[in-house]
C-alpha cells in the first residue's frame, strides 16, 4: 500500500509533479508508467531522502493501486485516458485527483461517477492543477471575504494575466490537444446533470468581444477554459451538498458550509492588441477544427506551426519556467446584509491570486498541496465524496490548504475593499 501514487509520472508535467514531491516525501509513494527505464531513470533523479518505488503499468493493469491513499493522474489528454484510472479508484475505493482541464471530461465524471464514487465514499477531484485551483478556490476565497464584512457576494468577474520574461511564454503540445479534443458533448451532459442554484441580484452581463478594462489596465477577451464552467459546477456541488447535509442522507460527519452562489463571469487580460489577435486566431483554429476532421489532426500533428511556435512537443524551457508567472484577479461586487438586494450593490471586494508559472509550475504545486489534504487532515476535517471541484472539496480544509499554497509560493490576499 502507498499514501501516493503518481500515475503517469514520466510525462512533463508528472516529473514536474515528482519533483515537488520530492522536496517533502510521503511515507510511501509509487510513481507508475508504461516505461520502466524512464520511471528508473527519474526516481534516480529525483534524489530524495524516501525514494518512490516504481511500478510498470498501462491503463489496463491498474490493480495495484489498491489500499492507496490518493492516486494523481498526469496521463493527458483526459478525454482520451483520463476514464480508466477513474474507473479503476472506484473499483478499488482510492481517492483521485487530476490535472485535467478538459471541461467536458469533467462534467461527464460527475455525470457518470458522482453516486458511484459516494457509494464507495472515496473523492473524485479533477482540475486540481492551475486548471483551476486559483480560479475555483479564488472565488471561494472572495466570498469569504464578503463574509466577514457582514456582506453578501453578488458577482464575481475573473481577470487572468500571464507574465513572461525575456523568453517569452511556451506550452505543452498535449495542452494543446487536449483544447483540439474539447468541448462536443456538454448540452448533453448539462441536461443531465444541472440545475439552477439561488444567486441574489442582477445578472452579470458577459462581454464577448475584445474590451479595454481600466480597472486592470488590459485588453480583456472572454476566457473560454475550464475555469468558468467549474466554478459554475462547483457552485451546484456545494448547494448539493448543503441539501444532503439538510436532509440527514450525507455519509460521513462532513458539513458543508454555505455560502450563496454569485454570477460569475472569466476573462483573460491581454497587454497588447497582437495578443487579442493571437488568442483570436487560437480560438478560430480550435472551433473550426470541430467540424473539419482533417484540420484537427494537422494541429495535433504541427501544433508549434499553427501556434506560430507557442505550443511545441518539447515544451517550454528551463527559462521560460523560472520567468514565468501569473495573477489572476477577482472583483466582486455585493450587498450589506438587509439591502435591498434587487438593487444596485453596495460593497466591491477585489482580491488577486499570484504565483510562479502557471502551467507546469504553479500545477505541480497545487496538485501536491491538494493532495497533501488527503493526508494529513485531522479527524474533524472530513471531506465530502463524489466528484467534486476544488472548492468543493476542500472548503472544510480551506484554511489549512492555502496556507500549503503559500508556503509554495501562491498567495491569495485582498487588495482593495
Amino acid at each position: 500500500m502507498a499514501d501516493v501514487i503518481i500515475y503517469g509520472a514520466t510525462g512533463y508535467t508528472g516529473v514536474k509533479i515528482c519533483q515537488e514531491f520530492a522536496l517533502n516525501p510521503p511515507k510511501s509513494w509509487i510513481i507508475a508508467g508504461r516505461s520502466k527505464a524512464k520511471l528508473e531513470k527519474l526516481s534516480n533523479e529525483l534524489k530524495c531522502s524516501n525514494p518512490p518505488k516504481v511500478v510498470v503499468a498501462d491503463l489496463h493493469e491498474l490493480d495495484f493501486i489498491k489500499g492507496a491513499k490518493v492516486l494523481i493522474n498526469c496521463v493527458g489528454p483526459f478525454r482520451l485516458y483520463g476514464e480508466p484510472v477513474v474507473k479503476a479508484c472506484v473499483e478499488h475505493g482510492v481517492n483521485y485527483i487530476d490535472i485535467c482541464g478538459e471541461t467536458e471530461v469533467i462534467e461527464k465524471l460527475y455525470a457518470d461517477y458522482n453516486q458511484l464514487a459516494i457509494d464507495k465514499r472515496i473523492s473524485i477531484v479533477p482540475a486540481c492543477g492551475y486548471d483551476s485551483v486559483p480560479a475555483d478556490l479564488g472565488q471561494w476565497y472572495t466570498k469569504l471575504q464578503f463574509q466577514k464584512q457582514q456582506a453578501i457576494c453578488s458577482t464575481i468577474e475573473m481577470i487572468v494575466k500571464f507574465h513572461a520574461g525575456k523568453s517569452g511564454i511556451t506550452g505543452n503540445a498535449t495542452t494543446f490537444e487536449s483544447a483540439i479534443l474539447g468541448v462536443d458533448n456538454l448540452r448533453q451532459l448539462r441536461k443531465k446533470t444541472h440545475r439552477s442554484v439561488p444567486t441574489i441580484g442582477r445578472s452579470l452581463h458577459v462581454y464577448r468581444n475584445p474590451r479595454w478594462d481600466k480597472r486592470v489596465d488590459c485588453w480583456t477577451v472572454p476566457a473560454a477554459v475550464a475555469d468558468v464552467p467549474l466554478v459554475k459546477l462547483g457552485q451546484q456541488m456545494i448547494e448539493n451538498h448543503h441539501d444532503a447535509y439538510k436532509k440527514g442522507v450525507l455519509y460521513n460527519l462532513y458539513k458543508p458550509p454555505h455560502v450563496t452562489p454569485v454570477h460569475f463571469a472569466g476573462y483573460f487580460g491581454l497587454t497588447s492588441y497582437i495578443s487579442v489577435l493571437f488568442l483570436s486566431w487560437i480560438g478560430f483554429l480550435l472551433n473550426t477544427s470541430k467540424w473539419l476532421t482533417p484540420l484537427r489532426k494537422l494541429l495535433i500533428r504541427f501544433p508549434a506551426f499553427f501556434t506560430f511556435g507557442v505550443f511545441k512537443k518539447s515544451g517550454p524551457t528551463e527559462a521560460q519556467l523560472r520567468e514565468g508567472g501569473f495573477t489572476t484577479t477577482l472583483i466582486g461586487h455585493g450587498f450589506r446584509k438587509g439591502s435591498d438586494y434587487n438593487g444596485d450593490t453596495n460593497v466591491k471586494i477585489v482580491t488577486a491570486i499570484t504565483g510562479p508559472e502557471a502551467g507546469y509550475i504553479t500545477t505541480s504545486r497545487c496538485i501536491v498541496s491538494c493532495a497533501t489534504c488527503f493526508l494529513s487532515r485531522t479527524e474533524s476535517e472530513q471531506l465530502p465524496f463524489g466528484v467534486l471541484t476544488p472548492a468543493a472539496a476542500f472548503s472544510n480544509v480551506f484554511d489549512s490548504l492555502l496556507s500549503r499554497l503559500s508556503a509554495s509560493g501562491i498567495h491569495f490576499q485582498v487588495i482593495e475593499q
